[in-house]
């Protein structure tokens, strides 16, 4: 935190530092709201301080090894307040070895969208071509119902990551800049010295230690999904596992995942591309024979908010599919 805390102290922007450590920082936290926690878990004193002390309308989330870029905070900042349909603004970031005195790029395909009107269409823009939410500027009316709605069992630190890029993504959509974020030092960091916290993607899909955190992730994001759009459980359940499949089948192409029980196709693009033309097929006979409900009353309103998700789904399907035959 030496190097860390001064740099954010010099942005000028109100910071929560919450420290976990053994001992108290000693050093200069002048202007900031300190708090010391020894041996609390990251994400319950995330949750228990950032829900009831932070007051701001915007929220960006900081490891003690991330190094954020002024202008792409002012420019997000920007962007956030003229678009209320957008939950998030998200960038490049850049990834510094002291050891290896070297930067590595990371950067997305500016191709991908995520600006589907429909919250589940969203999720498989995202996870197409997945980049995490996790530290990128977001509402905070939104990271506080992500710690809300926070399920008991998730623990490691990649499920988490999954967890709030679908909750910012189901309540906006995320607009993708090619604007440097930040930089990441390649230091051990909080994360990366409580291993027990951060699996590797095979044993995250293989180990049945990890089974309930799936459980529990999918049945999350399937409930919420009913909630914000109206869908049937049933098919906010199939968006919420494919969500995650089409993550993990880019991972470990040649894998069976235990949720979903099937093995994918060799190449990750063959997998979606036949996965959202399926997709795509439901959805068109949908639009027509839609059945109506069996309350009259509410007939007329049911039937035109199905035709207008189905409609834009089918918009947003034929979009991805367009991009995975390019």
């Amino acid at each position: 935190m030496d190097r860390c805390l001064p740099y954010l102290s010099e942005l000028g922007y109100p910071t929560l530092v919450i420290d976990s450590t053994d001992s108290p920082y000693t050093g200069n936290i002048t202007g900031m709201d300190y708090i010391h926690c020894p041996n609390m878990g990251l994400l319950q004193k995330i949750k228990k301080y950032m829900l009831s002390r932070v007051t701001t309308p915007y929220t960006l989330m900081n490891a003690d090894d991330i190094y954020p870029s002024p202008k792409a905070i002012e420019h997000a900042l920007a962007f956030l307040e003229s678009n209320a349909d957008y939950s998030t603004v998200l960038g490049n970031s850049l990834n510094y070895s002291s050891e290896k005195l070297q930067f590595e790029y990371h950067s997305f395909n500016h191709h991908f969208k995520t600006d589907s009107s429909s919250p589940s269409t969203r999720l498989l823009q995202h996870f197409t071509n997945y980049i995490p939410i996790y530290y990128s500027v977001q509402r905070t009316d939104i990271v506080k119902t992500a710690f809300e709605k926070l399920p008991a069992d998730l623990k490691n630190f990649n499920f988490t990551e999954f967890f709030f890029s679908m909750i910012t993504l189901l309540y906006g959509k995320v607009k993708r800049v090619q604007d440097f974020d930040y930089i990441t030092q390649d230091v051990p960091s909080v994360i990366h010295l409580a291993s027990h916290m951060r699996g590797t993607t095979k044993a995250m899909t293989t180990d049945p230690q990890y089974y309930p955190e799936i459980d529990a992730l999918r049945k999350t994001i399937s409930d919420l999904i009913t909630e914000v759009e109206g869908l049937p459980p049933e098919v906010s359940r199939r968006y919420a596992e494919a969500t995650l499949d089409i993550y993990l089948s880019r991972i470990l192409p040649s894998k069976k995942y235990y949720w979903l029980r099937h093995s994918p196709p060799k190449t990750r693009a063959t997998r979606n591309r036949a996965f959202f033309k399926r997709l795509l097929t439901r959805f068109r006979g949908n639009s027509n024979d839609r059945r109506p409900t069996h309350n009259a009353e509410k007939t007329d309103n049911t039937d035109a908010r199905l035709a207008t998700a189905t409609d834009n789904r089918i918009d947003d399907l034929e979009q991805i599919i367009s991009i995975l035959d390019s």
